[in-house]
């Protein structure tokens, strides 16, 4: 679960590596967000190897791929990654970098994020 001042792997080749949270984004009461859910975050580190897109400081939405906490699904099954990561976007919510490098899970095909998933080369 991610909430306000965590920190996030970036896990798609727009030139930042770590971001911190600074808004749960669509939640009325809880401050707290899972897989599939959009957050404000900023960029506090970035790739020296590769072309940056975006500076430090700037100030991006994102949705979350990967957590640290289990996810449920229907069938009984559940899924738990090894970090927290996600994808930066811009202001018209299609995705900053042109590859994502980490798996992304289905939930994502239901907040209708099918630019997320086209990106990914690895589904779960």
């Amino acid at each position: 679960m991610i909430q306000v001042g965590s920190q996030l792997h970036v896990a798609d080749n727009s030139g930042a590596k770590k971001v911190v949270c600074i808004k749960v984004l669509n939640k009325k009461k809880q401050r707290i967000g899972g897989i599939g859910e959009f957050i404000l975050v900023t960029v506090k580190e970035l790739n020296k190897k590769q072309t940056q897109k975006v500076k430090k400081g700037q100030i991006f939405k994102a949705v979350i791929l990967e957590t640290k906490a289990p996810l449920y699904r229907k069938d009984g099954s559940s899924l738990k990654f090894q970090r927290n990561t996600a994808a930066l976007l811009s202001a018209q919510m299609s995705p900053v970098g042109t590859r994502i490098q980490s798996l992304v899970p289905y939930e994502l095909r239901s907040k209708n994020l099918s630019k997320v998933l086209a990106l990914s080369s690895f589904s779960i």
